[in-house]
């Protein structure tokens, strides 16, 4: 019999959360180019300001324009997707509870009525907000209220689906 680690609920009540769950979802999916882009951002403003010194008021505007392209898909990008999935998705997603149970080898997530397995190699990474902790696969995004498993227990499983990745 397996050894009954952690139990969780998580749920999107509201639209702000349904929000925050899909730019986690885009922010795993885009984890490798994010650092390229905001980089990128960064030199545009280097040479902005370095136009602006030379006083070439045209490339300062055009470097402006780059850094403000490189930051905005790295950080808002998201918005506009999430906009057009919240209408289609409302009635399948908001308010309904995913209760975890994480094992020693395995976790279970339920759904309205329908349990799967899952095992911790499936996760590709683990992220924390104030108020959940989500874990990512290579097609979903799961989370987990923190307030329903205390701060003790939200570090352990941060820990323990850490641990369990690396291996």
């Amino acid at each position: 019999m397996d050894k009954v680690l952690f139990e969780g609920k998580g749920v999107c009540s509201n639209k702000s959360e349904y929000y925050e769950l899909v730019k986690m979802n885009s922010r795993h999916k885009e984890r490798r180019l994010r650092p390229i882009l905001l980089t990128c951002a960064v030199l545009s403003l280097i040479f902005c300001l370095y136009d602006i010194i030379i006083d070439e008021s045209i490339m300062a505007l055009i470097s402006a324009g780059f850094a403000f392209l490189m930051f905005y898909s790295t950080t808002f990008s998201y918005l506009p997707e999430a906009m057009k999935l919240y209408e289609t998705d409302k009635n399948t997603v908001l308010n309904v509870t995913l209760s975890y149970v994480f094992y020693d080898n395995r976790f279970s997530v339920t759904k309205k009525g329908k349990e799967s397995f899952l095992s911790y190699s499936k996760i590709n990474d683990v992220r924390q907000s104030r108020t959940k902790v989500y874990f990512f696969t290579d097609d979903k995004t799961y989370f987990v209220d923190k307030n329903k498993l205390g701060d003790a227990g939200a570090e352990d499983l941060i820990k323990l689906l850490r641990s369990e990745k690396k291996k």
